[in-house]
């Protein structure tokens, strides 16, 4: 995918505009960024939807600040929010280039943005041996950063990849244990313990275990992966999903309900003398029902922080 580059400018600095364009294709960068400004939106087509989806690409973007860049309304009420937007939420790179003398943004919100030349030098004040050396230099570093932003996109890409494995696992999971949940739920509910009471427990049973099992063998190292690949926070969630899923889950309620079936077996068998049947039972089914809402409650809760996670993952 393209490291793009999205310059932010007012049409009236465009002369200055055209010099960034030229000596960005003049330093050889290679086919995997791509700078972009309005003047590649073809006639006939939605200007404010191609800028929008150009800002969407966009890993890097460079602002020309000048008095008309602080003056046009459509920069300051479409293009800025949005990229304040992303910086925010998935580290867009923000370059601040000075062509004409202002002093807003030291007032504004990219007061605290780093800017590729001094406001004090800006280039339309160069003469031109100065200004081509200067604009050399910045589209240097421009493109230094659309490097970093393009090698961020391919760690991203590997984050999102391992998390989609651990996720599936972890969803897996949680269809199996709500199975679980929902024939003990039956059970728990009925006087009757018959043969084909035993049968469908046995069933869910069987049906449950290989989700666990899959999670237990193969959940640490993929979550070691994941942990990997993500920014620090988003690891340790992911450590906490696993632990979620296996601790406050499977051993604290789905593994405990195993002793259900247990006791259901001796009532079965005719271990329980008759006049403790009612009693046996009774036990079971109070034993049960604190874990079946600990299921039905707690598996909701892990599908909410799996879901969290990948839409944030999403974001990087």
């Amino acid at each position: 995918m393209e490291a793009s580059i999205f310059v932010s400018y007012s049409h009236k600095d465009a002369r200055l505009m055209s010099e960034l364009r030229a000596q960005l294709s003049a330093v050889d960068s290679g086919p995997s960024i791509d700078a972009w400004d309005d003047s590649k939106i073809s006639v006939g087509r939605d200007f404010r939807a191609e800028i929008m989806a150009a800002i969407e690409r966009a890993r890097v973007a460079v602002l020309l600040l000048s008095p008309s860049f602080w003056s046009s309304a459509f920069i300051n009420q479409v293009e800025l929010p949005e990229l304040l937007m992303k910086l925010r939420s998935r580290g867009l790179v923000i370059c601040l280039v000075h062509v004409r003398r202002t002093l807003k943004h030291r007032h504004s919100q990219l007061g605290n943005l780093n800017a590729l030349n001094e406001p004090t030098r800006p280039l339309a004040e160069l003469r031109k041996p100065q200004r081509e050396q200067a604009w050399a230099s910045i589209a240097e570093k421009i493109l230094s950063e659309a490097e970093v932003g393009n090698r961020r996109s391919n760690q991203a890409r590997i984050a999102a990849s391992a998390y989609e494995a651990f996720a599936a696992k972890l969803r897996f999971f949680c269809l199996k244990a709500l199975d679980l949940k929902s024939a003990f739920e039956f059970l728990a509910a009925t006087a009757r313990y018959s043969v084909s009471d035993l049968d469908e427990l046995n069933a869910a049973i069987s049906r449950y275990n290989p989700g666990i099992e899959e999670l237990i063998v193969r959940g640490k190292d993929l979550a070691l992966a994941v942990g990997r690949e993500l920014p620090r926070d988003l690891g340790e969630e992911v450590d906490e999903l696993l632990a979620f899923a296996l601790d406050d889950i499977h051993r604290r309620h789905a593994f405990q309900l195993n002793e259900a079936w247990l006791t259901m077996s001796r009532l079965q068998r005719g271990e329980v003398p008759p006049d403790r049947i009612a009693e046996v039972s009774s036990a079971m089914d109070d034993h049960l029902q604190p874990h079946v809402r600990g299921v039905s409650e707690k598996v909701p809760v892990l599908q909410r922080r799996i879901d969290r996670v990948a839409e944030r993952v999403a974001q990087l």
